[in-house]
């Protein structure tokens, strides 16, 4: 995503299916779930799946942030990411 965030939001649907960070600059989103363990399932990308599917023209990534050490790929468009990555610390 290039550009300017113009807007951080959060989101939850009928489903309770949620995003923690749902990221839009333009007409592109990216959504985050932010997770406290150090293990990550496919179950965890459920909300982020969700988002695809109902705005599939303009996603562009989901990733699930958790306590490990290893980025790992969860299909094209998804990742479990440390979140030491994201924070740098």
């Amino acid at each position: 995503m290039d550009g300017k965030i113009l807007a951080i939001s959060r989101q939850c649907d009928k489903d309770q299916l949620e995003v923690d960070i749902v990221l839009q600059a333009g007409n592109k989103l990216a959504g985050v779930e932010v997770k406290a363990g150090a293990t990550v399932t496919k179950d965890d990308f459920k909300g982020l799946y969700r988002l695809q599917s109902q705005e599939p023209a303009a996603f562009v990534s989901g990733v699930v942030a958790y306590d490990g050490d290893a980025i790992v790929p969860f299909g094209e468009k998804f990742f479990a990411v440390p979140i030491a990555v994201l924070t740098g610390v």
